[in-house]
């Protein structure tokens, strides 16, 4: 995946992702709450993914209001909704291509 400087980041493990700002907040509220079987609902058809440490994706928009970024796996043609801080700058001589 070729990046513009600062659109390619890597993703922290334990974050959540989900394919609308809406099924994220819904997900976050349910994480906050401690309601993990209404989050393993979400993880277990999919509306919601758990990230994996170190994998590349390309940051595409950020909401302020949100504080939410819209990203895209080098992978997948489809693009995710993750909360601020999900993310980290890929440094330079970082091997982590993945």
């Amino acid at each position: 995946m070729a990046c513009q400087v600062d659109e390619c980041f890597l993703t922290r493990a334990g974050f959540l992702a989900s394919s609308s700002p809406e099924r994220l907040q819904e997900a976050n509220g349910y994480e906050k709450a401690g309601n993990k079987g209404k989050l393993d609902e979400l993880i277990n058809s999919k509306i919601v993914l758990m990230l994996k440490d170190d994998v590349k994706v390309q940051a595409l928009e950020w909401s302020i209001e949100r504080k939410m970024i819209k990203i895209k796996f080098e992978d997948s043609k489809g693009t995710y909704w993750v909360n601020d801080g999900a993310l980290k700058h890929i440094e330079a001589g970082d091997k982590s291509e993945k």
